[in-house]
């Protein structure tokens, strides 16, 4: 008998059931209050990152590169990021949301159109919700879902899996692990 406390960790367990604020503009659900269950029958990338840190705005800008791999592959995977409570200050959201110049100002491409770090949903998690306690992770920790909604990998920051989206070898084992659950029916 597995500690149910551990539960959301192994691989089979279900997604966790939370419903938080996305912040993210490009989002199609932009604004909207929704949950992993409106992901159903897709593989589903989460990360727990902090929008206050550095490496975790890095990690948003390697998982939208391979966001769009996976579509031009022809994959069909939505992507996530849980905000951590104590980065919700507008500032650090704006961090994660768009690339921003040395002086903190939105950069634009040549359309004059803001430049997003990515363009996935960016949830903000709160006190009442609670998300990363109910996956049971740490920043940095990372979990794919196959299509019923079931954990295929977990993969926490510093692990025996670099998931250091800035290294090949870490970008290419979080990109296996996202192909793998693909291919579970």
């Amino acid at each position: 008998n597995v500690d149910h406390i551990l539960m959301p960790r192994f691989n089979g367990a279900s997604w966790p059931h939370w419903n938080l604020v996305d912040f993210q503009p490009a989002s199609h659900r932009f604004d909207a209050v929704y949950g992993l269950e409106n992901f159903r029958g897709k593989v589903t990338f989460v990360a727990l990152l902090a929008a206050w840190c550095g490496y975790c705005r890095s990690q948003a800008l390697q998982l939208e590169r391979m966001r769009q791999e996976l579509i031009e592959a022809g994959h069909e995977v939505q992507f996530a990021i849980i905000n951590k409570i104590d980065a919700a200050d507008p500032n650090y959201q704006r961090a994660m949301i768009y690339i921003l110049n040395d002086d903190g100002e939105i950069t634009y491409d040549d359309a004059d159109e803001p430049i997003h770090r990515c363009r996935f949903p960016l949830f903000q998690d709160t006190d009442e919700v609670n998300a990363w306690d109910l996956h049971h992770g740490a920043k940095d920790d990372m979990y794919i879902y196959n299509q019923s909604g079931k954990l295929a990998t977990y993969l926490p920051h510093g692990g025996e899996v670099n998931t250091r989206l800035s290294s090949e070898e870490g970008y290419d084992n979080v990109k296996q692990a996202i192909v793998a659950a693909l291919a579970e029916e």
